[in-house]
C-alpha cells in the first residue's frame, strides 16, 4: 500500500504534532519559569503564583498558535518563550497579577481564526467557496480576542470586583525604545521588546511577512498598536492592547529563525540586510555606551552577539554550505542566552518593586 503523505499544517499540526511537541514545550517553559522565580518562591504570596501561570500558559498558547506558520519545533519554542517571558509580561506582572491574564488568553483566542479553515478541510466540513465568505468568517473569529479582553476588563474594573487599583496608561515612545535597549527602560514603564538577539530573527520574519503579503495579520497588528497608543476603550487599559502586536512579533521571531536556518542562495540579500541592520543597532548602542555610560553596555554586547550568527549564516550561504544543524545551534544558543540572562535581570527588578 502506498504510504499517505503526512499533513504537516493547520489543524493536523495541532492534533498530531502539537500534542507531544506542546507537552515538551510546556515542560521547558515551566523549567524556565522556575529558573527565573526560584529565589522568590519560598516567600511568594499565593496570588502572585498567577504570574507564573500566566507566563507558562501564554508561552504554550503562542507555541500552539505559531505552528500554523512555523514547521520547526525550535522556532515555535522560541516564539513562545519570547512571548511568555517578554519584558511587557513582566511589566504587567509588576502592576497586578491579574493584569497578565490577557497575556495567557490571547494566543488561545486567536487559534480559532488561525486554524478553522484547516480544521474544516481535515474533517470534511463545508468550506465557503467564495473568498469573501472565508474572509468574513476569519474576521469574525479575529474579533473574539478583542471582545474577550473588553469583557474581562469591564468585569475586573467595576464593583463589586474592582481588582485593578488604577487604570494603566497608554504606551509612549519611550516604551518603543525597549526594542533596542530593553534593560535601559524600567520594567514598570511597560517595555515593548523581544530582547536583543531575537530582534534579528524578528527582522527576518518581518521580511518574510511583507513578502507573503499577509494583509490580515498586518491589519490586526495595526489595530493593536492604535489602541495601545490611544485613550482607554471600554475601560480597557491601553497598554494591554500592545500584547497583540507583541504576540505577532514573537511568532515572527520563530518564523525568522526558521528562515535564517533554512535560507538559501536566493535569500542571501535578506540575511545581509538583517546582519547590516543589527550591526547599525550595535554600533548605536556602543556609541551610547561611550557617551552616556554603562547603562547601554549590555545592549551593545547582545546586539553584537546577534551580528555573529547572521554573518556566519551569510558566509555559509556564499560558500553554498547548508549545515542547517550548525545554523540552528548558533541561533538557539545566542537567543537562549539573551532571553535567560535579560529576563532574569528584569525579574529581579520587578520582584523588589
Amino acid at each position: 500500500m502506498k504510504k499517505k503523505p503526512a499533513n504537516t499544517s493547520g489543524a493536523a499540526t495541532v492534533g498530531r504534532r502539537s500534542g507531544g511537541a506542546g507537552a515538551a514545550a510546556c515542560v521547558i517553559y515551566i523549567t524556565v519559569c522556575l529558573y527565573l522565580y526560584h529565589p522568590y518562591l519560598p516567600g511568594l504570596e499565593p496570588t502572585r503564583y498567577i504570574i507564573l501561570v500566566n507566563s507558562v500558559v501564554g508561552a504554550v498558547g503562542c507555541f500552539v498558535l505559531s505552528r500554523r506558520w512555523i514547521g520547526a519545533f525550535v522556532g515555535s519554542l522560541f516564539a513562545g518563550a519570547v512571548y511568555g517571558f517578554c519584558p511587557l509580561a513582566f511589566g504587567l506582572a509588576s502592576y497586578h497579577p491579574l493584569a497578565g491574564v490577557p497575556l495567557a488568553a490571547l494566543p488561545w483566542l486567536f487559534c480559532p481564526a488561525a486554524f478553522w479553515r484547516k480544521y474544516t478541510i481535515r474533517h470534511n466540513r463545508r468550506v465557503p467557496t467564495s473568498r469573501l465568505g472565508g474572509t468574513a468568517i476569519t474576521t469574525a473569529l479575529c474579533l473574539i480576542p478583542f471582545l474577550a479582553v473588553i469583557i474581562y476588563f469591564l468585569i475586573c474594573s467595576n464593583p463589586p470586583i474592582s481588582v485593578f487599583p488604577v487604570p494603566l496608561e497608554k504606551l509612549h515612545l519611550t516604551s518603543l525604545a525597549g526594542l533596542i535597549v530593553p534593560l535601559a527602560v524600567k520594567p514598570h514603564d511597560f517595555v515593548f521588546s523581544v530582547y536583543h538577539v531575537p530582534l534579528l530573527a524578528c527582522l527576518m520574519g518581518l521580511c518574510m511577512l511583507l513578502a507573503s503579503k499577509r494583509v490580515g495579520i498586518m491589519v490586526i497588528v495595526g489595530c493593536g498598536l492604535v489602541l495601545a497608543f490611544s485613550k482607554p476603550v471600554f475601560q480597557v487599559s491601553p497598554v494591554v492592547w500592545a500584547l497583540i502586536p507583541m504576540l505577532v512579533m514573537s511568532i515572527l521571531v520563530g518564523l525568522g529563525m526558521e528562515g535564517l536556518a533554512w535560507a538559501g542562495t536566493a535569500d542571501r540579500q535578506w540575511v545581509l540586510f538583517c546582519a547590516a541592520a543589527m550591526a547599525v543597532v550595535a554600533g548605536g548602542c556602543l556609541y551610547l555606551t561611550i557617551t552616556k555610560g554603562s547603562l547601554y553596555r549590555s545592549a551593545a554586547a547582545m546586539h553584537t552577539l546577534a551580528v555573529v550568527p547572521a554573518c556566519i549564516i551569510y558566509f555559509l550561504e556564499r560558500a553554498r554550505l547548508r549545515l542547517h544543524a550548525v545554523r540552528w545551534t548558533l541561533l538557539s544558543v545566542a537567543m537562549g542566552l539573551d532571553i535567560l540572562l535579560c529576563s532574569r535581570q528584569i525579574v529581579d527588578t520587578v520582584m523588589v518593586l
